[in-house]
């Protein structure tokens, strides 16, 4: 669980320039950040840039974190 965000930094696609995480915000309240074991192509049409997690805003984030915790179980 992540959050709560600023506006300018978690509205619409962006790049973390810390851990080359994505985020993909549509609001400026809670959201998940979901880590993969190996980094996933996302924002470079090139697949050259990887990311090794992503960060969404859900309307309930509390159940989606569970449900991702149940399937990478």
């Amino acid at each position: 669980m992540t959050g709560p965000f600023h506006a300018v930094r978690a509205l619409g696609p962006r790049l973390s320039l810390a851990d080359h995480g994505l985020t993909l915000g549509t609001s400026t309240a809670r959201g998940v950040c979901i880590r993969f074991h190996h980094a996933v192509p996302g924002l470079d049409p090139f697949g050259l840039l990887r990311h090794p997690a992503l960060t969404v805003t859900v309307d309930e984030p509390d159940l989606v974190a569970r449900a991702i915790n149940e399937i990478a179980r």
